[in-house]
């Protein structure tokens, strides 16, 4: 299966309103690529003050713990040839790559994220295991061959896409017969039984979007695109470990602009993690 990968306009304005929790199925008009890449040229350092240089909000107190549940949960060993479609600064590219005898093909919108991850891809000795680009994860087969992956994460990153169809076929057509698609997000609870709070759920949901640059889905939309090019699912979770919250305070403070919501952001947000196959 294939998808037209979309040629979003070049503005971050739109006369439509970009909805507080999106349907995943259907691309976000306002909610552009450009608008993304600017947001991260402009605020990386802010992420690496808050994060650390793993940018996950979803997280245990130990970054050590939380990549070894990236790498169990994406099922990665030795031999494999991986892409992290939205890579940030390499962080988890440079770990995975550290502790795994593999290939790693690293993509970003922003160049200031490029440069910042070749820095640290050289700095731990990688560059034989680790190759950083710029690109848009809407045209991933622009950049690299059919069937050539046998991973594809996507690390809290696909919440930026403005096409979740469109970038989830270009991840099936990248993808080895075989191969593994792994995500680790986050999706907006479902508020239709408190009516009373609607109005201040979109307005904690749209605050969030704006401070992140994303737009959350929900979860039954986000597992039914991801299903749809024909993948076949291993599971649905959320993450096995306590997570903390002090990187959020820490890069909110850094960036100068806070979420801050209303109702409380446990009952606003659930991470979870997807895993699926292509079949053989």
């Amino acid at each position: 299966m294939s998808a037209t990968a979309p040629n979003p306009p070049q503005a971050c304005a739109s006369d439509t309103p970009i909805p507080p929790v999106r349907d995943a199925r259907q691309a976000v008009e306002g909610h552009y690529t450009s608008g993304v890449r600017a947001y991260y040229d402009q605020n990386t350092q802010a992420y690496l003050d808050g994060f650390g240089e793993i940018f996950q909000g979803s997280r245990p107190a130990s970054t050590e713990d939380l990549m070894r549940h990236i790498a169990e949960g994406a099922r990665i060993h030795d031999g494999l040839r991986v892409l992290d479609a939205g890579c940030g600064v390499c962080g988890p590219a440079t770990w995975l790559a550290g502790h795994h005898d593999l290939k790693l093909e690293a993509l970003t919108l922003s160049e200031v994220q490029v440069q910042a991850g070749r820095k640290r891809v050289a700095a731990k000795g990688l560059q034989d295991r680790v190759s950083v680009r710029v690109g848009d994860f809407h045209r991933l087969t622009d950049l690299y061959a059919e069937n050539s992956f046998d991973r594809v994460l996507f690390l809290e990153s696909i919440c930026h896409a403005q096409d979740y169809r469109a970038v989830l076929h270009q991840a099936w057509q990248v993808l080895k017969p075989g191969g593994l698609l792994y995500i680790k997000d986050f999706y907006g609870q479902d508020f239709r039984t408190r009516p009373e709070l609607a109005a201040q759920h979109a307005a904690d949901m749209r605050k969030l979007n704006e401070v992140y640059q994303l737009v959350m889905p929900d979860l039954p939309s986000l597992v039914d695109v991801v299903l749809e090019p024909g993948f076949k699912l291993h599971y649905v979770r959320e993450p096995a470990y306590v997570a903390v919250f002090e990187p959020w305070l820490n890069f909110e403070q850094r960036m100068g602009k806070s979420w801050s919501p209303e109702i409380s952001y446990l009952e606003l947000i659930t991470a979870v993690e997807i895993l699926v196959r292509k079949p053989a």
